[in-house]
């Protein structure tokens, strides 16, 4: 990849976490009172955030080789991992409907600690 390359899909990230990120949180928030509880568990692996006043949940990307790739939650880094995919870029209802939400339901509520 160029450095070309490279500047087009950090601008397009950028846009992206501005954007349609940003979107999906706060939509999801209205359609479902618990999903930042759910959001929240799936990337530290509690429902409820830390009383550190430092804590942050960090949003990378990944531009791997597989188009079909599901974003990915690190509970011990605190990190969601997003394909870095155009098709995540310019099809909004696809990130939402067939990536995050189907990501989140199948890793939410499947830390148990107690």
């Amino acid at each position: 990849m160029n450095d070309e390359d490279v500047k087009r899909l950090e601008k397009a990230q950028e846009i992206f976490f501005k954007g349609n990120f940003q979107r999906y949180l706060k939509e999801s928030a209205e359609e479902d009172k618990y999903f930042l509880v759910k959001f929240v568990e799936c990337a530290t692996g509690s429902n409820y955030l830390p009383f550190d006043k430092n804590f942050k949940i960090n949003i990378e990307f990944n531009f791997s080789e597989d188009p079909q790739g599901y974003p990915l939650f690190h509970a011990c880094t605190f990190d969601v991992v997003i394909p870095g995919f155009e098709v995540f870029f310019s099809n909004y209802k696809s990130f939402k409907t067939d990536k995050m939400n189907f990501a989140i339901k199948e890793v939410y509520n499947q830390f148990h600690m107690n």
